[in-house]
């Protein structure tokens, strides 16, 4: 999933002044479009958007301010009791974050600081908004410098509320009618997946679950078409009517925006209203659709759809690949309704400051390496949770990987695009991030490639959920050699051919160490990676002169990490689908466990590190 970095970048420019006589308190603040109004000493919103903020506070901040808001938002709840919070944790937690650094950044503003008070929005502009990112269907929300001044009291205007590009976001999602939806049937264990990253990791599971004999059904909840999975190779799947997602509508709690002043928090020594608050939280989990954002009134209806397809199932387990995402919140709080047991199976790398709070909700947690067992164990809620270290169906058939053949295409790639003599290649991961990283991470990429000389190229492959055109976009570096990867090739199906392999925090730097591939961990500033490079896994570059030092280091001979740095990035034995298909019949069947969570089962040393 995007992270949500460089979101600071977002608001329409604007022009803040005081309206009165300098050093008088008789007056007040007001923002305006540039030059409309322009006052002496006004100051613009971008050159505010400029100044650093500390961001250890910022997340202090904001986790105080999620805090107040689930104690008092505890009334809005899906059908089946799951609060607003718990299932738009993360859009609502990036929107709080984008709201506390704007605020710190207004407080280093001097005069502001000497008369901090209410603020009059700009006329017309509206209060959440969004802007394009490179992912298919995730949409970046932005809170604009009205709603700041919305929040510290500022009054409303007729238009401010929605912008329209929020009502777009559902434009990838295919129609449907309810006289589409069928129910599942009987299957003993029961799978949900709402992207090809998700299936990739279920199937294997799955078809390993019914060579021992066991039915499964695997519940297809993507939105987007691409991300859909193909029953013949999946056994039995049942898809979400596509019109569930496109519904919108937010909680009816919040129906209209608050102009009360109600409940405060003190923000960077400013009163911020909390009502307020909730209600711009309330437009993003409103008017988001798809899969990946779904509306709170589509989140009800998916509830209600798993609801269903559970008590026609009638299962022992359900497995879902991630339980931090809405619908893998709401999959597994369902089964818990339904008493039945549920498991989560590590499907992408985690960043140690990805989670703020116990998030984990599955009480059997499979996760790919020891360094991850140690993130679960902080993320877990349940306290009985079981974690267990059996690695990632997915790299099951890396040992298969045809290395000859992926290197054959990416020098095709690099021919059909004009270059040749290159004779070696790194390969860049590419992720959904916004198109002003992604545009960056690639330049210095190109430049690194551009100073190694000796016959390096530079192959960009587009993440599943990326929208490929602005990787093209992105990807227009003169003079370097340079090559897009096929969209349905992608990362996985070529990086076992390159030379090298360039990763801020794909799980395909994962792939590249198991295969003993020399990986360049791109630590640009203010990015989060994987931080494979503290464990000896990677080469971290900040700069494209520290890329270029570690081709050359590559073309020296340099090889990839060594064995004790692979096993602490992801248990590889090739039996990772067999090993956690066993865990999910063993703990499913009821009286089928020989031993107790934490003894000696081949699941509970796995979990402590032991190999079995």
């Amino acid at each position: 999933m995007p992270d949500g970095r460089g979101e600071a970048e977002v608001s329409a420019a604007s022009e803040l002044f005081w309206l009165g006589e300098a050093g008088h308190s008789a007056g007040r603040w007001v923002l305006a479009r540039p030059g409309v109004s322009r006052r002496r000493g006004a100051v613009s919103t971008a050159a505010l958007e400029q100044r650093g903020v500390d961001r250890a506070l910022v997340r202090q901040v904001t986790a105080d301010l999620m805090g107040r808001m689930e104690a008092t938002g505890a009334q809005w709840r899906t059908p089946g009791g799951v609060g607003w919070l718990d299932v738009h944790h993360v859009p609502v937690r990036r929107l709080i974050a984008q709201v506390v650094r704007k605020l710190l950044q207004l407080g280093t503003h001097p005069a502001f600081a000497a008369v901090p008070g209410a603020i009059r929005p700009v006329a017309g502009e509206a209060l959440v908004t969004t802007r394009r990112g490179s992912a298919r269907e995730y949409r970046y929300y932005t809170v604009t410098w009205s709603a700041v001044a919305y929040l510290l009291g500022g009054s409303l205007h007729r238009n401010h509320a929605y912008d329209v590009g929020l009502s777009r976001s559902d434009a990838i999602v295919p129609a449907s009618s309810p006289a589409q939806e069928r129910a599942a049937g009987p299957a003993e264990v029961v799978g949900v997946s709402w992207s090809s990253r998700h299936a990739a990791t279920l199937e294997p599971v799955l078809a390993e679950v019914r060579r021992r004999g066991h039915s499964t059904v695997l519940l297809d909840l993507a939105s987007d078409p691409a991300q859909q999975v193909r029953a013949e190779a999946a056994g039995r799947v049942a898809a979400v009517p596509g019109w569930r997602l496109r519904l919108h509508g937010g909680p009816d709690a919040c129906p209209e925006a608050p102009t009360a002043w109600g409940r405060v928090a003190t923000v960077a020594g400013v009163q911020v209203s909390l009502e307020r608050l909730e209600f711009l939280a309330s437009l993003v989990v409103g008017l988001s659709a798809g899969c990946t954002q779904p509306s709170w009134r589509a989140s009800g209806e998916v509830e209600g759809w798993l609801e269903q397809q559970l008590a026609a199932a009638k299962p022992s387990a359900v497995v879902v690949a991630s339980d931090i995402n809405p619908l893998g919140v709401l999959a597994v709080r369902a089964a818990e309704r339904a008493g039945v047991a549920a498991f989560n199976v590590q499907h992408g790398a985690w960043l140690p400051g990805s989670v703020s709070r116990p998030a984990l909700l599955a009480r059997y947690q499979v996760v790919m390496g020891e360094r991850d067992a140690v993130l679960a164990r902080q993320w877990v809620e349940r306290p009985d949770a079981e974690v267990n270290v059996l690695g990632q169906p997915r790299f099951d058939s890396l040992s298969g990987a045809d290395r000859e053949g992926q290197r054959a295409y990416l020098l095709e790639l690099l021919l059909r695009a004009g270059w040749f003599g290159v004779r070696r290649v790194l390969m860049f991961a590419a992720q959904p991030v916004s198109p002003g990283q992604l545009r960056e991470q690639i330049q210095v990429l190109a430049s690194g490639v551009r100073a190694a000389g000796g016959g390096w190229g530079l192959v960009v492959a587009p993440h599943p959920a990326q929208d490929a055109d602005l990787v093209e976009l992105a990807a227009a570096a003169g003079g370097v050699p340079l090559a897009v990867a096929d969209a349905e090739i992608g990362a996985r199906g070529c990086l076992a051919g390159a030379d090298a392999v360039a990763t801020l925090a794909s799980t395909c730097g994962l792939e590249a160490v198991l295969l003993n591939l020399p990986v360049l961990e791109l630590a640009l500033p203010g990015a989060e990676t994987l931080a494979l490079a503290e464990q000896g896994a990677a080469t971290a570059c900040s700069t494209a002169q520290q890329v270029t030092a570690a081709l050359n280091a590559v073309e020296g001979g340099a090889g990839g990490p060594g064995r004790e740095a692979r096993e602490a990035v992801c248990r590889w034995s090739g039996t990772s689908a067999a090993d956690i298909a066993e865990l999910i019949i063993d703990r499913a069947t009821p009286g089928a466990a020989t031993t107790a969570p934490g003894e000696c089962s081949p699941h509970a040393r796995a979990a402590e590190g032991v190999r079995p």
